[in-house]
């Protein structure tokens, strides 16, 4: 998981809550919803 844009190829996606507050020991993997990780895959794909 990553959470900043290193490249224009990458999507951010944070856990519920979390506006641009993340950091590499962020907890709340949790927290991500697999719908949104499955909604910024298939955009990134098309």
């Amino acid at each position: 998981m990553t959470y900043g844009k290193y490249s224009s190829l990458m999507e951010v996606i944070e856990p519920v809550g979390e506006k641009n507050t993340t950091v590499h020991d962020t907890l709340g993997s949790d927290k991500i919803s697999f719908d949104e990780v499955l909604a910024k895959s298939n955009s990134m794909l098309n």
